[in-house]
C-alpha cells in the first residue's frame, strides 16, 4: 500500500496525469459530467498503459476538475468544504449532546474528504447517498442553533 507505483495503486498515478494533462487542454468548461463524455475526452490523452479502460479520474476532485472545468470546480469545492466551518460553530455552542453530535459529523465528513483523493467516492450510489445524509444532518443540527427558538 505504501509503494508509490502504478503497481500498488491500479494504475492511478498514470490515470490522473493523464487525466492533469486533460485538465490542462480543457480548464475552462471541462469535458462534461458523465462516464461518456470522460472517456471521449480521456481517449487523447491516454498513453495506453492502463490494462483498463477508466470510467472516471479515480479522485474525487480531478474528476469534479476534468468534468466541468475550473468555475465549476470552485463551485465543488465550496459546497464540498462549507459544512466543516458550520460545524465548527454548532461545536462552539455550549450544549455537550450538540457538541459530540456535531464533532462526530464532521469526522465523518472529513473522512468522506480524505477518502475522495484515492477514490472517486460518487461513483458509489450508496457511498453519495449516504454522503448526502450525513452533510443534510449536519446542515439541520446547524440549522437548529442558528434559528431562534419559539418565544
Amino acid at each position: 500500500m505504501l509503494h508509490w507505483t502504478d503497481a500498488s495503486s491500479s494504475g492511478r498515478f498514470t490515470l490522473w496525469k493523464e487525466c492533469l494533462a486533460m485538465f490542462k487542454a480543457h480548464w475552462l468548461t471541462g469535458v462534461g459530467p458523465g462516464g461518456e463524455n470522460f472517456l471521449d475526452g480521456y481517449l487523447p490523452f491516454s498513453s495506453g498503459v492502463l490494462p483498463f479502460t477508466p470510467p472516471h479520474a479515480n479522485m474525487g476532485y480531478l474528476d469534479a476538475a476534468v468534468s466541468v472545468g475550473i468555475v465549476g470546480w470552485v463551485g465543488y469545492m465550496l459546497f464540498f468544504f462549507q459544512v466543516f466551518p458550520l460545524l465548527h460553530r454548532v461545536r462552539q455552542s455550549g450544549k455537550a449532546e450538540i457538541r459530540l453530535t456535531a464533532a462526530a459529523l464532521e469526522a465523518a465528513l472529513a473522512g468522506a474528504a480524505a477518502a475522495n483523493i484515492p477514490e472517486q467516492i460518487w461513483f458509489y450510489p450508496r457511498i453519495l447517498w449516504f454522503w448526502c445524509a450525513l452533510y443534510g444532518a449536519a446542515l439541520g443540527l446547524y440549522t437548529s442553533i442558528s434559528k431562534p427558538g419559539p418565544p
